[in-house]
């Protein structure tokens, strides 16, 4: 059981502008925590006694995965199948405004070098795999280039020892090399 809440509490939050990633992490979850054939918008709403019960507890796994500016669509619910059904038909939005809203996110990330490297690290790979999950990922080149030009500019010592390394590094291998820095 403690498992499970472990794996709650890593998903991240709906907010509104991770709905292609949270649906998958959630779909995910839910079926491992056998409510997703309760809840999937694609069946029929349960009605058996016992179906309707885990419904209910479904609900409440979801209220719990979802930012509180979401909740307006599933407030007045206590139906995990109609909040899915709601969720979705708020926040499945058309995958062109959805790629275009987050590359424009990913372009004016930078980073704030009070709060320090892993943090802008983590936020730029995290719009990386909200793009990925629509289709939209941005090449190596890209996700290298917005990682070395979001630095902050007291960072201009390790932009040049990165760009003189030689074969240059690209994404992955920079995340390991930012633990490295101040």
């Amino acid at each position: 059981m403690s498992s499970s809440k472990t794996i709650l509490a890593s998903i991240t939050k709906l907010n509104g502008q991770n709905w292609h990633t949270w649906s998958k992490e959630t779909k995910a979850y839910l079926t491992m925590e056998e409510f997703w054939e309760l809840i999937d918008p694609t069946e029929a709403a349960p009605t058996s006694v016992a179906n309707l019960k885990h419904d209910k507890k479904a609900y409440a796994h979801i209220w719990f995965l979802v930012e509180p500016n979401c909740w307006d669509a599933i407030i007045e619910l206590k139906s995990g199948h109609k909040a899915q059904a709601a969720l979705k038909a708020k926040h499945e939005k058309d995958t062109l405004s959805t790629c275009m809203n987050l590359c424009q996110h990913f372009y004016t990330l930078s980073h704030n070098h009070a709060v320090g490297v892993m943090q802008f690290v983590n936020n730029v790979l995290t719009v990386v795999c909200q793009l990925k999950s629509i289709n939209g990922k941005p090449t190596k080149d890209q996700i290298t280039d917005k990682l070395l030009i979001g630095l902050h500019s007291s960072f201009t010592a390790v932009h040049t020892n990165i760009f003189l390394h030689t074969p240059e590094p690209s994404g992955p291998h920079l995340s390991p090399m930012a633990k490295l820095w101040p």
